[in-house]
């Protein structure tokens, strides 16, 4: 079982008169709704806001991990320059500054900045392959455009590969989760990570060239449909702009965009990526031209997936027990099947790419 009361998780929400005090830095005109918005990130509060006129927005109050000025300014200089290539993104409304040190594309009040963005209506995943294709030519399509920008040292984050953080996580996973064989989860994440990382070292990860990259490409953060144009999904939260190679993005991507998973206990989840999707979203990167995976970057995948599913589900665990209201062991014995499947079949997810 875990722990309960300060680790049950929570999200973050606005405080009375917080949203109407940022709004009032903008020119919307009359409202006539705003409501809670409690999808993406739950560090991040968000409103839906509707004015009278028919226009939608989304207020969001960033992560302290991504508002320091320098990072704010960063990514939302990466919205524009693939706004300035006609590319879909979600548009940032302009404000009149609140306190001094506020550009035009944010307002801070207390401890915290906010970001308004045109709101984007369309639909989400359905693991479908035509849909793979489109998130992988879109991520392509993002590369090559921050490729072309210069490196900011406010960028330069840890990523999911090699991060010597994660041991401290796992720690704290064992202590809070009061189980008995709690400790052998996370022993056969922790060895299976540290082998990971190393193989994909030994492929060349640290010798490729850095460039900007979007830092976390999955399904929450694309849209598809009605609001984007029929060859390419809408990207949106481009908060987590990094540098790093760019096969960081696209075994990430890869790996979310072919994961196989049910609706109800993930002690069923299958193991296995589904391979039809993962073809798929390889195919729709190497459709744009010049972005062709290389060889190199085949054989580091399988081993950086590993290292994503990891860090991914070990975080969230080690602050709450819990991964979006899964228990936690429950959820790491999942990842643990997932891992052990890469592991096995590694050889063969290669070969299907080539």
């Amino acid at each position: 079982m875990t722990s309960s009361g300060p680790n049950t998780p929570t999200r973050d929400a606005f405080e009375p008169g917080e949203i109407a005090l940022v709004i009032s830095r903008y020119n919307l005109g009359p409202l006539r709704s705003v409501q809670p918005f409690r999808r993406g990130s739950s560090r991040s509060a968000k409103a839906l806001i509707h004015t009278h006129d028919g226009n939608a927005f989304l207020l969001k109050r960033l992560a302290h991990h991504t508002d320091t000025i320098e990072r704010v300014r960063f990514a939302q200089h990466i919205v524009q320059s693939l706004r300035d290539r006609a590319l879909p993104v979600a548009d940032i409304i302009q404000a009149k500054p609140l306190s001094r040190g506020d550009e035009p594309g944010w307002i801070s009040h207390g401890q915290h900045k906010y970001v308004l963005y045109r709101y984007v209506s369309g639909e989400h995943y359905h693991h479908t392959p035509e849909q793979a294709k489109l998130a992988g030519r879109a991520l392509a399509v993002f590369h090559t455009v921050a490729a072309e920008e210069p490196l900011d040292h406010a960028a330069y984050q840890p990523t999911y590969h090699d991060n010597a953080n994660l041991p401290g996580h796992l720690d704290l996973i064992v202590k809070i989760i009061d189980s008995p064989s709690i400790a052998g989860v996370v022993e056969k994440l922790r060895k299976s990570y540290a082998d990971a990382s190393a193989r994909a070292n030994a492929s060349g990860v640290n010798d490729w060239p850095n460039q900007i990259i979007h830092g976390d490409w999955h399904p929450g953060n694309i849209l598809f449909g009605p609001g984007s144009p029929p060859n390419l999904p809408t990207m949106i939260d481009l908060d987590t702009c990094r540098v790093s190679p760019r096969v960081i993005d696209l075994a990430n991507g890869a790996m979310q965009f072919s994961i196989t998973r049910k609706k109800d206990d993930p002690g069923t989840w299958p193991a296995e990526l589904d391979f039809g999707l993962l073809n798929a979203f390889c195919t729709g990167y190497d459709s744009v031209n010049g972005a062709m995976i290389s060889t190199g970057e085949l054989h580091a995948l399988p081993w950086l997936m590993i290292e994503a599913l990891i860090v991914e589900s070990a975080v969230p665990i080690a602050s709450s027990g819990r991964f979006a209201g899964i228990e936690g062991e429950t959820f790491l014995q999942m990842i643990c099947r997932k891992v052990s499947w890469l592991e096995s079949t590694h050889e063969r997810l290669i070969r299907a790419l080539m």
